[in-house]
């Protein structure tokens, strides 16, 4: 497969239309492979990781550096599209019965649970470090999703508000989205930007593999965390 039609192929699966106003889509820097066999897809480009035995990186964020070598950039067409980033981070806890919101930006089921049990799906199929959670209540019925960061989207954070969602399940936690939250008594559950990404990435590889070879690369979070227990 050439470059020209490993990009149609990409954009068939996750079409641009899809992104959000000003968001980057598409090759990155000038580097085009001439021919394709084997994919590596991220989350993030970082510069320690070695893709040489790949001839193009799908990354689903927009690098912070230019790479000497072809990279294509999907980012919210892949978040918003049906089967989805958001899609499957909902199906990653067990629910099937997933609706959209109006405006796409995220997702939600129907469906009493116990709180804790959404917790231990958490640690057990993601493994996040660190997890912040808030629980208001044993039980929620409405329970929404945003992989990535939902915690410090405001139109999503609005949407949580006035759609009157119980629990909560995204990434990148901020001081003043956990308070609104515990007035508003809606309960929440940080997984992390990075780890709430990876069930839709899983979906996407699975997609390309039914012409190329792909492989997730997991670069990991680029950070340390210390307990002082």
């Amino acid at each position: 497969m050439n470059w020209y039609q490993f990009e149609n192929f990409i954009r068939e699966l996750v079409p641009e239309n899809y992104k959000m106003k000003g968001d980057f889509y598409g090759w990155y820097g000038k580097k085009k492979p001439e021919q394709i066999n084997k994919v590596a897809v991220v989350v993030d480009l970082l510069p320690f990781c070695n893709f040489s035995s790949y001839d193009v990186v799908i990354s689903h964020h927009k690098p912070f550096f230019t790479p000497d070598f072809p990279v294509f950039v999907v980012h919210t067409p892949l978040d918003f599209i049906e089967w989805g980033c958001h899609f499957q981070l909902a199906k990653n806890f067990g629910f099937t019965e997933i609706k959209k919101f109006d405006s796409s930006i995220g997702v939600y089921v129907e469906k009493e649970t116990d709180v804790k049990e959404l917790l231990e799906n958490a640690i057990k199929t993601l493994s996040p470090e660190p997890i912040n959670y808030y629980f208001p209540s044993e039980r929620v019925k409405k329970i929404a999703f945003f992989s990535g960061c939902g915690f410090n989207f405001p139109l999503f954070i609005e949407k949580v508000i006035g759609e009157n969602i119980d629990m909560v399940i995204s990434g990148d936690l901020v001081h003043h989205t956990a308070v609104r939250f515990s007035v508003n008594k809606i309960g929440y559950i940080d997984i992390g930007h990075y780890k709430s990404e990876i069930p839709g990435i899983k979906e996407f590889i699975k997609r390309i593999q039914r012409k190329l070879t792909a492989e997730f690369v997991d670069a990991k979070i680029p950070q340390f965390h210390l307990c002082l227990c």
